[in-house]
């Protein structure tokens, strides 16, 4: 065992002095399991080696115990995630079915509106001119939006 020694005392480094003292040690306190023996004063490090032997044993036991269960943490938690992602992924086809749904409706709305407009002006034409004659620009207009009220109606 080293003891650790100030070397100075504005100084943050140290020396480390030997105390004659042997000590085994298995990793650190994390997992709270009996972790070191040394030489004392009744009981020399020889005799303790089953002992040694023992929370080498334990402390394997208690690392892999911790182990599996960390990695099926990390599975569930992915697990999860891909859940998540794939509830996300539903529900944004999902806005854009309704998205298209009304956007469809509002088209087709706007395709009879103007469809009436067109019938309404037809008629106004008729009515002021007795007829609409084939190459005018009236009628270059009335094939003109019936051609943009086909594209804009999506039943068609």
């Amino acid at each position: 065992m080293l003891k650790k020694v100030k070397k100075t005392i504005w100084d943050n480094t140290y020396d480390y002095i030997p105390t004659g003292i042997l000590i085994l040690r298995i990793g650190d306190d994390t997992y709270n399991t009996h972790n070191h023996w040394k030489d004392g004063k009744k009981q020399r490090l020889e005799d303790q080696l089953n002992d040694f032997i023992v929370g080498l044993y334990d402390e394997y036991k208690v690392r892999k115990d911790r182990k599996i269960y960390w990695e099926r943490e990390k599975l569930a938690e992915q697990e999860r995630c891909r859940r998540q992602e794939e509830l996300q992924e539903k529900l944004e086809i999902e806005r854009n079915k309704i998205q298209k749904l009304e956007r469809d409706a509002l088209n087709w709305q706007k395709s009879q509106i103007i469809r009436a407009y067109t019938e309404a002006s037809k008629k106004a034409y008729i009515d002021k001119n007795g007829e609409i004659k084939p190459g005018n620009e009236f009628e270059q207009w009335v094939t003109w939006a019936n051609q943009h009220v086909d594209r804009l109606n999506p039943i068609r």
